[in-house]
């Protein structure tokens, strides 16, 4: 059994929500919720930049769904500040037990570490004891009776030279700033992956020098779609150091990209962060043709 896990774009709507609606009727957490009101509610916190979904997938098929927020207010137990938050879970039937469940959360809490968050709280209600105890092996604690969870997570904001400078996710706040350092006037593309994909800026004193976008293709394997460096910033590391940061958060056995074969810079970071030249897609219009690289996971 290869399964693979996936952060949730708009396409995987519909069979996310089947997952989900397994959940809250079938397993009796929410019987009286229609499925149409649970697809118009997904519907309206994927353009929530707090909320993410995750799916596992067995080949092409989703078995299981998570979903996690980033949560601001009071959470029993936890400290104050941004906390994750493990809303919801569900592994069908016939693939439980098999530490799917446990790796669905695990990505929840990297993509809250990924945020800044250090805790990651969840919840279950007091008869659910198979709940509980799945809690319980997978590392959080108990705070109160109610019943809420809690366990410390590592924030992944990354240091690239000094405290000064870091990666981190990207949020709505920053797109005018995102918009500003591309060239290309790709702006739809900008806003839109800002909000609704994994998205990732390099700052220096709050202010942004870098920004990269990452997709997932085919549930086979990650690519990074767009890398921009500030013109008065490049060569010095912070390009490689984007690239670093997007292998390790990548959720998948390999990490693509590519380049113009004109772009020799580019060509040699590449080959300097360890991708290896892995194809060509020559241009339709006799233009530079397009090569693409690739780095396995270790």
């Amino acid at each position: 059994m290869n399964i693979t896990y996936l952060k949730a774009t708009l396409a995987d709507i519909e069979i996310m929500t089947d997952l989900l609606f397994s959940l809250y009727h079938d397993e009796g957490q929410s019987p009286d919720l229609s499925r149409d009101e649970l697809l118009e509610e997904n519907e309206q916190l994927f353009t929530d930049i707090n909320q993410a979904f995750f799916l596992a997938f067995n080949g092409d098929k989703a078995v299981a769904v998570s979903h996690g927020s980033l949560r601001r207010e009071y959470v029993n137990g936890a400290n104050d500040g941004l906390k994750g938050y493990l809303e919801a879970i569900y592994v069908l039937p016939e693939y439980r037990k098999n530490g799917i469940a446990a790796k669905l959360v695990n990505t929840v809490e990297r993509w809250a570490g990924r945020c800044g968050c250090r805790e990651m709280a969840s919840d279950c209600l007091l008869d659910n004891t198979e709940s509980y105890n799945f809690h319980l092996k997978i590392g959080f604690e108990e705070t109160e009776r109610n019943i809420f969870f809690l366990k410390a997570i590592e924030p992944t904001i990354y240091e690239i030279h000094s405290i000064n400078e870091t990666i981190r996710l990207a949020d709505i706040t920053d797109i005018e700033q995102i918009i500003q350092l591309d060239n290309l006037n790709r702006h739809e593309q900008i806003n839109k992956a800002v909000r609704h994909r994994e998205c990732y800026v390099a700052e220096e004193n709050a202010e942004i020098i870098g920004f990269a976008i990452m997709g997932y293709t085919f549930f086979e394997y990650g690519f990074i779609e767009l890398l921009i460096v500030v013109e008065t910033r490049r060569r010095q590391g912070i390009g490689g150091k984007m690239i670093e940061y997007l292998y390790r958060q990548c959720m998948t056995e390999k990490l693509f990209t590519s380049t113009n074969k004109s772009n020799t810079q580019m060509q040699g970071l590449l080959s300097k962060t360890g991708f290896v030249p892995c194809g060509q897609i020559d241009a339709l219009d006799e233009g530079d043709p397009e090569l693409f690289f690739v780095r396995r996971k270790i």
